[in-house]
């Protein structure tokens, strides 16, 4: 049929129509498709070569009719700026499904064998050829490229090597650029945060292939060998190729500077040792023993060979431990031992990556060969800890007590733990996790420190949650080891488990991020034994994480709250803040009182309560109930020292009033208000706080639109036009740029609720006050700029001045903010309200033409002219 269009005189190309601009690309491209989807895929095989001729035949037709045979991405390009997923050329598309005689007619037709190399979303004939471009960008998201035999998309029309190796043939001779060298991110769609591969070769393609034949070609036709394609040789296990590379003639390495004046001989011998090295390298990493053993043969090469380069030796043995190549490791070993020199320096992370992934032979044979057992891994975990709660393996656990093994080490100065407690405690930590009798009794004789913190999960960088051994054992519910802990004489309270950093008016993280304590362990449990045991034996019963974990137990809180009123234990002002912050935490007010009115201490005239006060208000809660608990627990407070001065703010500059307000709590902000706060409250003068916010509490009950708000700051007398902004501070761009304090009214008008509006007016709200800043509007400015048809007229009926002057900087009268935002009722209410046009308007009727005009209301402008003439 196609056939029969072309000669009928059908239009060939179709430009700038997306993937169907190009004739000669959508018939190649139809054939690709039809070989990988079709119906007769059983018959693929048979199918084949009918299916060729037809396309030679079809591409040959189009060709003569006048196919264009070279297109740029402009050509294919979508009108009206649509983007075109996929670019390719014809002879880019004939390259990637193999067809050698569509290519060769191709390129005897003026086909650019070079193009394209440097348009976007583009690969050039040579590289589709190798690795089509939608399966290498797919591939590259995974890590790493496959040889065509694996690739998760394979075409159907895969003739196989020696086709590949045709078609290659005929395009580097075509004048194909075998050094091209492409860019993984600006070439292809990646992640952001991608880092693996960064650049490959068209070498490195085709060393993948692993035809000897398509390498062959490349290296005659010059192509430099690079540590990619070496790399693949050894990975894809291809002996012919990387010999092939080793025997390469005068070719230097692109990533290896040889110097211009050496003779051709020492370049050909540096390069040899080069690619040996990354070959042993690459062998090592993945574990190819027959690839070792090959590089070993002559006898003049050895690991000895590699050492200067530590980091790529320490990297290549991890990867080979990590993927359990005991075989590769052991030979290695073996090399290193008859040279007589010792690889453990090199070993790094690999008995860490060896134990982690259960890799025992592996293990076992890194012991052997002197790997330190004592030495960090990362986030300071040690080899010990990771047998333990990694492998469970006690075998393992039992070679590595037979080493010089350290139970106690240092924490690591790469964690913030360092900063906390200096010993490490992650060993016993973790097998008291596992809860193996054995081992324990194993560590605890050997002397694992009972008091040391620690964990076995990868700490935050800015805090410690590491807890101790007592805490993990009752955690575990272990109650034997309890008792034993106990008789060995670990201390039930320890200074870390509520250090001065865990107080209120140090407003550490809410309750999740606390570190866990034995008292908080044990009712964690929901077990009453253990929750008795740890306060008979002297537990601290204020201990913020204890009471949190009471919240949904009610026998337990019965149980701590008797234990606060009957305690006679001292403890600091601190511990006390962060007893009551727990209590705050859970709103349970009982508990609250407890520890106000406890007889131990007097913190009525400490900060403390001041600080309680601001941590309620500010507390995040989902409990629907949260402004009634808050209003309770803020009753509470102020009831035990009436004389707080309730003008001090807290540590984020915002009052407590404020900040009720702000966060609608009604009955929180009720309760301060009785109890004298200021409703006219603001925020400490110079200080930064949430974007410069200076306003009065009904400024942000008025922008919130909180009318139940409102209505409770008049009743305790807030100032119906009070402002915290100066006269300085009007001039200042930086607090105007994020909070422009507007007067209530102003927020009122600006807002659209003619029922706030009503309410403030009611209160004597000045209905002409003048913009507060430079740059704002009165009332009736902003409702005439916003449309609020039914303000204005409020407004108006309250004796708004109609032609109050416009703001200083950048501002418009009520006229001229209509106008300019097409409010046509608005303009004729304005006007009717005696808007003045002639005299001292005339620049108000200008300013007001002008606007609207530009911004497309002829209509308005039509009125405003009518008007006018009438009245002249």
């Amino acid at each position: 049929m196609a056939l029969e269009l072309i000669e009928a005189g059908s239009i060939i190309d179709q430009p700038k129509t997306g993937w169907k601009s190009s004739a000669l690309v959508l018939a190649i491209i139809g054939h690709y498709n039809f070989g990988l989807w079709g119906n007769d895929y059983d018959k693929v095989a048979e199918a084949t070569r009918e299916a060729s001729n037809r396309l030679f035949n079809v591409v040959s037709s189009l060709i003569t009719a006048g196919a264009a045979v070279n297109i740029s991405k402009s050509f294919v390009e979508p009108p009206l700026g649509e983007e075109c997923e996929y670019f390719c050329t014809p002879l880019s598309a004939a390259s990637a499904i193999h067809e050698k005689d569509i290519v060769d007619l191709l390129i005897q037709n003026g086909a650019d064998a070079t193009f394209p190399t440097d348009e976007s979303g583009a690969c050039s004939p040579l590289h589709e050829c190798l690795y089509m471009h939608f399966n290498i960008e797919a591939d590259l998201q995974s890590g790493f490229f496959q040889p065509p035999k694996l690739r998760h998309v394979l075409s159907r029309g895969f003739k196989g090597p020696d086709t590949i190796a045709d078609v290659v043939r005929s395009l580097i001779k075509a004048g194909a650029n075998v050094h091209e060298e492409i860019n993984c991110r600006s070439s292809y769609i990646v992640w952001d945060n991608y880092h693996r591969l960064k650049s490959y070769t068209i070498f490195d393609l085709g060393v993948l292939t692993g035809s000897m034949e398509i390498v062959n070609i490349f290296m005659s036709a010059g192509a430099q060998i690079t540590a990619l394609s070496v790399e693949y040789a050894i990975q894809f296990e291809s002996f012919d190729v990387l010999n092939c590379l080793l025997g390469a003639g005068a070719s230097v390495p692109t990533n290896l500077t040889i110097i211009n004046e050496y003779p051709q001989a020492l370049a050909t011998k540096i390069q040899y040792i080069w690619i040996k090295e990354v070959a042993l390298l690459t062998a090592i990493h993945y574990g190819r023993v027959s690839a070792i053993e090959y590089l070993f043969r002559d006898g003049t090469f050895s690991c000895r060979s590699i050492l200067y380069m530590s980091t790529e030796v320490t990297r290549a043995i991890e990867g080979c431990c990590s993927g359990g190549h005991v075989g590769a490791l052991r030979l290695i070993l073996q090399n290193s031992l008859k040279r007589q020199f010792s690889l453990s320096p090199y070993f790094g992370n690999s008995l860490h990556l060896a134990i982690a992934n259960g890799r025992d032979e592996v293990t076992d044979t890194l012991l052997s060969a002197g790997a330190d057992v004592n030495a960090m891994g990362d986030k300071g975990l040690t080899k010990l800890l990771l047998a333990t709660i990694k492998s469970e393996n006690n075998k393992l656990f039992k070679s590595l007590m037979g080493t010089s093994v350290i139970l106690n080490p240092i924490a690591s100065s790469s964690t913030y733990c360092s900063k906390v407690h200096a010993v490490s405690g992650d060993i016993l930590i973790a097998a008291i996790q596992w809860g193996d009798g054995a081992v324990l009794s194993c560590l605890l004789d050997r002397g694992a420190d009972i008091e040391a913190f620690g964990a076995t999960y990868e700490q935050d960088n800015d805090c410690c949650k590491c807890i101790r051994p007592l805490t993990a054992a009752l955690m575990t519910k272990n109650l034997d080891l309890v008792h034993n802990l106990l008789r060995r004489g670990v201390k039930i309270n320890n200074p870390l488990d509520c250090a001065r950093e865990s107080a209120i008016k140090d407003r550490l993280p809410e309750y999740f991020s606390l570190r866990m304590t034995p008292l908080a362990a044990a009712i964690q449990t929901s077990d009453p034994e253990m929750v008795n045991l740890i306060i008979h034996g002297g537990g601290n019963p204020f201990d913020r994480k204890a009471i949190v974990e009471t919240m949904h137990n009610t026998r337990l809180r019965r149980v701590l709250l008797k234990a606060m009123q009957s305690s006679d234990q001292p403890t600091s002002i601190e511990h006390v803040a962060g007893a009551l912050a727990g209590a705050i935490e859970i709103f349970d007010t009982e508990m609250i009182r407890s520890i106000i009115y406890s007889p131990l201490w007097d913190i009525t005239a400490d900060m403390t309560l001041l600080f309680a006060l601001a941590y309620t208000i500010t507390l995040i809660s989902r409990d629907p109930d949260t402004d009634a608990h808050k209003g309770s627990i803020v009753k509470i407070i102020l009831e035990a020292n009436t004389k707080t001065d309730m003008s001090i703010l807290s540590s984020k500059c915002f009052s407590l009033i404020q900040s009720a307000v702000e966060k609608a709590y009604h009955e929180t902000a009720k309760t301060l208000l009785e109890y004298g706060s200021n409703p006219n409250s603001v925020s400490i003068s110079g200080c930064v706080y949430v974007n410069y916010d200076y306003r009065t509490p009904l400024q942000i009950a008025v922008e919130n639109q909180d009318m139940k708000m409102i209505k409770i700051l008049f009743q305790y007398k807030a100032d119906v036009n009070g402002t915290a902004i100066d006269e300085y501070e009007a001039d200042n761009d930086e607090r105007k740029a994020y909070n422009p304090p507007r007067m209530p009214l102003q927020v009122a008008s600006m807002g659209g609720s003619k029922e706030i509006v009503e309410l403030l007016l009611e209160h004597g709200a000045d209905v002409n006050f003048p913009p507060v800043t430079g740059d704002g509007a009165t009332a009736l400015q902003y409702a005439a700029m916003y449309g609020f048809l039914g303000i204005a007229h409020l407004l108006l009926e309250h004796d708004a001045d109609v032609n109050a002057p416009a703001a200083t900087t950048d501002g418009r009268t009520a006229l001229e903010g209509a106008a300019e935002h097409g409010r046509l009722d608005m303009v004729q209410l304005l006007l009717n309200a005696g808007a003045n046009i002639f005299g001292d308007g005339q620049a108000q009727y200008e300013n007001a033409i002008r606007r609207a005009s530009g911004n497309g209301h002829h209509a308005i402008r039509r009125m405003l002219e009518k008007y006018r003439d009438d009245r002249e």
